[in-house]
């Protein structure tokens, strides 16, 4: 069975417990403080999970008047991240972020669409989901296998809108009062 879009806290743990080929990512982040995320791993996490950093890993080049404060990385630098977190074509991704989902555990989800790989979903609730049923975390720092394992680069561009496309929308739908 794949996940592709929300993964509840009892079937990963399930998952966890099988020989499945899977990959989980703690992607907490806070912009108010950006280590915060480091932190949080380090004093907690679901097990066997790697840190999916937004300033790090989910990031490119801030390259000014140009693009925002966490602009998508280079769609091949990104694949290589992912090869990094021992992500393969046939790798089942888990994802998850302190709230429900709507950080930068969303953004992971994306991102690895964006590059062709479907077999990724966020857990559902967060890491709240997971520690209110009872399940463990640990706080051992994962290290990814090495060497990077192979993932097929299969670009998605039509997932993604520049800057204008969004402005140019904008202006075309109405604004509508609920």
């Amino acid at each position: 069975m794949t996940f592709t879009t929300l993964i509840a806290a009892s079937e990963l743990s399930e998952l966890s417990s099988s020989d499945a080929d899977f990959v989980i990512l703690d992607a907490r982040f806070t912009l108010d403080d950006e280590e915060w995320g480091d932190r949080a791993y380090l004093e907690g996490h679901i097990p066997g999970a790697q840190r999916a950093d937004l300033a790090r890993h989910l990031a490119g080049p801030i390259i000014e008047g140009r693009t925002g404060r966490r602009p998508f990385p280079e769609i091949e630098d990104f694949a290589q991240t992912a090869r990094d977190w021992g992500i393969g074509d046939s790798t089942q991704v888990v994802v998850y972020d302190a709230d429900r989902g709507l950080m930068s555990a969303a953004r992971v989800w994306v991102m690895l669409r964006w590059i062709g790989h479907d077999d990724v979903a966020v857990l559902d609730g967060g890491l709240p989901a997971w520690t209110d049923a009872g399940l463990p975390l640990d706080s051992a720092t994962v290290v990814a296998p090495t060497p990077a394992v192979p993932l097929t680069l299969r670009p998605r561009p039509e997932l993604l809108a520049e800057v204008d496309e969004v402005d140019r929308v904008r202006g075309e739908v109405p604004t509508r009062v609920f």
